[in-house]
């Protein structure tokens, strides 16, 4: 079981890195950059009733920093939800000298 978990984490670690490539244009780079981007600094907080919004820092690479942007816009066109579902789950970047919001309590 956990090695079947490992292979389906992986496996859409890869599709969201080649979805994230149809923005940033460079496979050779695109898996190595997304990885690095799943540790961007953010924050995770409830934004009603039936939604969850992450947002998150953004990168300094402008070119990363827009090929994000369109691939996060991408993702909140489909309005993912969280276990089929669950919450929706919106995402956004936090503007250059934005810092994260206050909140309530954390989820």
């Amino acid at each position: 079981m956990v090695n079947a978990l490992k292979l389906t984490a992986a496996n859409a670690e890869r599709m969201l890195a080649v979805h994230f490539d149809r923005f940033y244009q460079n496979p050779k780079d695109a898996f190595s950059i997304f990885r690095g981007l799943l540790q961007l600094p953010g924050i995770v907080r409830a934004a009603g009733p039936d939604h969850i919004e992450v947002l998150l820092q953004r990168p300094d690479s402008s070119k990363v920093a827009e090929a994000l942007g369109s691939f996060l816009a991408d993702l909140n066109h489909e309005k993912r939800r969280m276990l089929n579902g669950g919450p929706i789950l919106a995402f956004r970047l936090l503007d250059v000298n934005q810092t994260t919001p206050s909140t309530d309590p954390l989820l």
